[in-house]
């Protein structure tokens, strides 16, 4: 898997759910563009630019971030966050805690914190995560 195909998923999973919030910010992935990525020895940031037009969330400043990937030959699980600013997707962070980042990350496993480590990511995976505290006033 490239490391273009490992963001992709990743932020599906990041997005996913029945929560009207994770709605808007699906919309906003399909409206962004990506205007950098940097790689750091033990992961990656990628950074978007989402149009005016998109629609915002509240809150207006969130990380969410419950999602941990295990990949093929990575020390330790891989960490994701998603960043919001001012409403909408900012960034997305993806980071082990040992060890290098794999050239081509292989998911061999992911879970929501709180569930059980499912295969992959995939339909399973996103009916096991509870968000909605997450998005409490």
């Amino acid at each position: 898997m490239t490391n273009e195909e490992f963001e992709r998923v990743v932020l599906e999973a990041l997005t996913a759910g029945n929560h009207p919030t994770l709605a808007i910010l699906r919309e906003q992935v399909a409206s962004a563009a990506i205007v950098k990525r940097e790689v750091t020895d033990t992961g990656f940031f990628v950074y978007y630019d989402v149009p005016p037009s998109a629609r915002r969330i509240t809150p207006r400043q969130l990380d969410l971030g419950d999602l941990q990937v295990v990949i093929e030959g990575a020390e330790t699980p891989a960490d994701a966050v998603v960043h919001i600013k001012d409403g909408a997707i900012d960034s997305l962070e993806c980071y082990v805690y040992e060890g290098d980042w794999p050239d081509e990350p292989t998911i061999t496993g992911a879970l929501y914190y709180g569930t059980e480590t499912f295969d992959g990511i995939g339909p399973e995976l996103f009916a096991a995560r509870n968000i909605d505290d997450a998005f409490e006033e």
